[in-house]
C-alpha cells in the first residue's frame, strides 16, 4: 500500500510539474517580443514635462518609412498597466509586420477628450497638440511613414481618438476606439474636418459606457461625477457615417462563436464608399463589457476581476481587428 502511494504522489508531482511548465510556456509565449520596450521616454511640451513608452522591433529597415502606431490608455491607467494587457499585443504584431509603437501617457493619468462636461482636473490640457508634438519628435529619429500614422485607444483613450479624428485629421489616417462613444455634448472640440477612417469597437452591455449613452457611469453602477454624457453606440457610428458619407447600409459579418463559456458573440458592420475611401466599422460585441474581445490576453488570467466591467469576448483578437483595419487606410492628402 505505501508503495502504490508513493507512485500516485509521484504521478501527481510529474502532472503538476507538466501543468506548471506548459502556464509558464503559455505566459512566456504570450510575453514574448523580439523589439525593445524602452520605458519612461520625456517631451516637454506647453510648459511640462510629457512621458511616454516606445516599442522598435529589431531589424526595422532604417531608411524605409514605417507605420506609426500610438496607442491611448484609458482613465487612471499606468503605462504599466497598459503593457501587461491587451495592448500588448501591438508590440507582437510590430515585430511582424514592422511598424512602431508608442504609448503616450496623459496628464494625471486622463486624456483631455471632447466631453464638454467632463470638468476634471486638466480639462485645460492641450493633448492634441502634445500628441502632434509627440509625431514630430519621432519624426525626427526614425523614417515614420507621415500617410500610415494610425491612433488607438479604450474608453478615455477611445474618446480621446474621436478628438484626434476631428482635430489632428490632417495627419492621423485611422483612428480605433475601444469602449468609448462620442460625447454627448461636443462643442469643446473643432471639426470633424478631413476624411478619416474610424473603427468602434463596443460591447452591448457595457456598465461604464453605455451602449445606450447617457452618463458613464463608476464601478458601482452610479453615474461618475464629473465624468459626463456620451451619445449612444448607433449614433455615434451615425455621427462618423454621415460625416465620411458612406453608405447607408452596412455589410454584416457575424464571427464563431469560438468562445461558449465567455456569454458573448461578435458581429462585424461595415459602412464602405465613405469620401476618399473612407469606412466606418462596427464590432459589435454583443453582451460585452468595458474590455478589450481577445483571446490571447484574457483578463481573468492576469488576476482582475471582470465582475465590475462585465463580460470579456474570447471570440476575436480585439487589437489584430484594428491592425488589419489601419492596414487598408492611409492619408493622401
Amino acid at each position: 500500500m505505501r508503495g502504490n502511494t508513493v507512485i500516485r504522489k509521484n504521478i501527481l508531482y510529474v502532472l503538476s510539474s507538466i501543468i506548471l511548465c506548459v502556464l509558464l510556456c503559455a505566459f512566456a509565449w504570450s510575453q514574448k517580443r523580439d523589439g525593445t520596450l524602452i520605458k519612461h521616454f520625456k517631451l516637454e511640451w506647453d510648459g511640462e514635462v510629457r512621458t511616454y513608452y516606445l516599442y522598435v522591433p529589431d531589424n526595422l529597415p532604417e531608411k524605409m518609412p514605417a507605420p506609426l502606431v500610438m496607442v491611448l490608455h484609458g482613465g487612471g491607467q499606468t503605462l504599466q498597466e497598459v503593457v501587461r494587457h491587451a495592448p500588448a499585443r501591438w508590440m507582437q504584431l510590430a515585430d511582424r509586420d514592422k511598424f512602431i509603437v508608442v504609448y503616450p501617457a496623459g496628464k494625471n493619468r486622463h486624456w483631455h477628450d471632447c466631453r464638454d462636461d467632463n470638468h476634471g482636473p486638466d480639462a485645460d490640457t492641450d493633448d492634441v497638440g502634445f500628441i502632434s508634438a509627440l509625431i514630430d519628435e519621432l519624426a525626427k529619429v526614425y523614417a515614420v511613414d507621415q500617410q500610415r500614422i494610425y491612433a488607438s485607444g479604450e474608453s478615455n483613450g477611445g474618446m480621446m481618438c474621436y478628438r484626434l479624428a476631428c482635430e489632428l485629421s490632417d495627419r492621423i489616417a485611422a483612428i480605433g476606439a475601444v469602449a468609448a462613444n462620442n460625447p454627448a455634448i461636443q462643442t469643446e472640440c473643432t471639426g470633424p474636418v478631413n476624411p478619416i477612417s474610424v473603427l468602434i469597437m463596443n460591447g452591448t452591455a457595457d456598465p461604464i459606457m453605455p451602449w445606450d449613452g447617457g452618463c458613464i457611469r463608476n464601478r458601482r453602477g452610479n453615474c461618475w461625477n464629473n465624468k459626463g454624457t456620451v451619445m449612444s453606440t448607433p449614433e455615434t457610428v451615425e455621427f462618423w457615417r454621415s460625416f465620411l458619407q458612406a453608405d447607408a447600409a452596412p455589410a454584416i459579418d457575424e464571427f464563431p462563436d469560438i468562445d461558449s463559456t465567455d456569454n458573448s458573440t461578435v458581429a462585424r458592420e461595415l459602412y464602405a464608399n465613405g469620401s476618399g475611401g473612407t469606412e466606418v466599422v462596427l464590432y459589435r460585441i454583443n453582451n460585452g463589457g468595458h474590455t478589450y474581445p481577445t483571446i490571447q490576453w484574457k483578463t481573468a488570467d492576469a488576476g482582475r476581476s471582470l465582475s465590475p466591467l462585465g463580460n470579456q469576448n474570447h471570440d476575436i483578437e480585439g487589437i489584430d481587428q484594428i491592425w488589419e483595419f489601419f492596414k487598408r487606410h492611409t492619408i493622401d492628402r
